[in-house]
């Protein structure tokens, strides 16, 4: 399922789960992105931006 519409293309990889963790304050909202970016399989993406992923990224 394509996902660009829920996904900012200016912001990074991160920022974009950054974005949706605001509530947690900025240390716990980074370690849980981090952990679900290893999670996937993407913790080595965190710099890149959505464009830059393929769809089954």
């Amino acid at each position: 399922m394509f996902q660009d519409v829920a996904l900012f293309l200016h912001l990074t990889v991160l920022h974009n789960m950054l974005f949706g963790l605001r509530k947690l304050g900025r240390t716990a909202a980074l370690a849980q992105a981090s952990a679900a970016l290893r999670r996937v399989g993407l913790g080595d993406r965190e710099a890149d931006y959505p464009p830059m992923l393929s769809d089954g990224q």
